[in-house]
């Protein structure tokens, strides 16, 4: 009896023994180099935690909490195309061992379909996929999911891109990670996370939107999450009744589809268990949800990025607004547009390490050109290199000249031009009465001189606010490095998204 409980004990101490590691933290991972990167994990309580990479001259010791749960950093090494290996070792001598490691640049790239269009539907699909040969950029993916309660673990593994992987990749982030490693000739990881149909809010945790009041209709959505909680559980009581019995119908599951523009709907489900693995910067692409709450979204878009900087630890992490494109979208939904587009300025401007990506010229399946913009942004930002072409003309000022009206640009590179070097479109100008009538625009050095024959005393533009789809004359104004102006406005009369 003696001997059966010694060897129940030792299996039993065998099995409490077992250290555990997130799912980032596996074969094919890509850390990010040059950084102190946290890493974290479960062990028994108490139990002694040795964590080595193959660059480290000694290990890093921790000890794990009386959850079992413990967590400390390490510094990594200068970007490589070598692999590496990560080891982590308990007191007990558990052991787990993290081959084929590469340093490199780690990217969040979220959002909803707009981020989550696959290689495989993008343009030149078959080719792109074809040529796909590129181990040292490599995507972890969790699955579309939402939840009712922030996860500790999401399912997914580190995936190369080559011609069995690429073509399930998000096209964007794809191209985004293939412009950075030809220009940085470094390894690229990126955490793709994705999930159609979420809204802005969904992607932020419960705690910082209960936190503001400006958030208040948002926070009467959280019932409805929590019903789909409360459904989910109930379902697996049922199904695993039914399982065992096998009498009457099987039950139907909660749809997730059903609930993905809920608060926090997303973050719990997927990056409450990434964060704070440590990344380089995000890139936020996500649109439909909240458009035709365009005004509000400047505040829940502040909201996110204040979030992502606390659970990442990274006060000042690089946070990129993708401006969704024109191209796909209806005359319905085009008509809030620009205020979408106005909101994401005024965020960007308003928090540092933030900026714009401006693409509304770019057609919905041109991801390389989309891609491309991601990576001249970071290039500039991020890496040391300002010179890098990532702008288009920004709106400075305006000045009345008589019955005509001059704009002021910034970034206006080798010179002001337009796309095809046709005539300047997408500008109006009001009077007094605040009636907009379409512009005759003139480029007249680094300017332009705006006019409009039912204006006679013009007090305000705008550039890129009437949209419609099947309209021949959208905004084409562009610096000479091919990059379009920014949508604006000189007098905020009106919002048509603000309650």
């Amino acid at each position: 009896m003696r001997c059966i409980f010694i060897l129940f004990s030792v299996i039993f101490s065998s099995a409490m023994a077992e250290i555990s590691l997130p799912s980032m933290f596996s074969n094919g991972m890509i850390i990010q180099a040059d950084s102190s990167v946290p890493v974290w994990g479960k062990a028994p309580a108490y139990e002694k935690v040795e964590i080595k990479g193959s660059w480290m001259g000694m290990a890093k010791m921790t000890r794990a909490d009386s959850e079992g749960e413990w967590k400390t950093n390490i510094k990594t090494p200068e970007a490589s195309r070598d692999t590496l290996e990560l080891t982590v070792t308990t007191g007990a001598g558990e052991f787990k061992a993290i081959k084929n490691v590469l340093a490199g640049e780690v990217w969040l790239c979220c959002g909803d379909e707009n981020m989550q269009m696959p290689v495989s539907m993008a343009m030149n699909a078959e080719a792109e996929i074809e040529n796909a040969d590129r181990p040292e950029i490599r995507f972890f993916t969790p699955p579309e999911s939402i939840s009712a309660a922030p996860k500790e673990e999401v399912a997914g593994k580190w995936k190369a891109a080559n011609r069995m992987n690429t073509g399930s990749f998000s096209a964007a982030a794809y191209y985004f990670a293939d412009h950075l490693f030809d220009q940085l000739r470094r390894p690229v990881g990126i955490i793709s996370a994705t999930c159609a149909s979420s809204s802005a809010e969904a992607w932020i945790s419960k705690e910082t939107i209960t936190s503001s009041r400006k958030m208040l209709d948002v926070v009467k959505k959280y019932p409805k999450l929590e019903d789909y909680g409360r459904k989910k559980i109930e379902f697996s009581e049922e199904f695993k009744q039914w399982l065992e019995t096998e009498e009457g119908q099987r039950p139907t599951e909660p749809s997730y589809l059903d609930y993905t523009d809920l608060p926090s709907a997303t973050y719990n489900s997927t990056l409450s268990p990434l964060a704070p693995y440590r990344i380089k910067g995000a890139f936020f692409f996500q649109a439909d949800a909240n458009l035709q709450r365009a005004y509000q979204y400047r505040f829940i878009l502040g909201l996110l990025i204040e979030d992502w900087r606390e659970k990442w630890d990274v006060p000042q992490l690089p946070v990129y607004a993708v401006q969704p494109q024109i191209d796909g979208y209806s005359d319905e939904k085009l008509k809030f547009m620009p205020e979408f587009w106005e909101s994401q300025i005024d965020v960007t401007q308003k928090y540092q390490n933030t900026a714009p990506i401006v693409c509304y010229d770019v057609d919905k399946d041109n991801r390389q050109e989309l891609g491309r913009r991601f990576s001249v942004t970071a290039l500039a930002y991020n890496y040391g290199l300002p010179d890098t072409p990532h702008k288009g003309p920004t709106y400075v000022r305006k000045r009345i000249e008589g019955n005509e009206l001059r704009i002021f640009f910034d970034n206006v590179g080798r010179g002001l031009t337009t796309q095809s070097f046709g005539a300047v479109e997408g500008f109006e100008i009001a009077g007094i009465d605040r009636v907009y009538h379409p512009a005759n625009a003139i480029i007249e050095r680094n300017t332009i001189l705006l006019s409009a024959p039912e204006v006679e005393q013009p007090v305000a533009a705008r550039y890129g606010w009437n949209l419609t789809s099947e309209n021949e004359k959208l905004p084409n104004l562009e610096n000479r490095y091919d990059y379009p102006a920014q949508p604006f406005r000189t007098s905020r009369w009106k919002y048509i998204t603000r309650d």
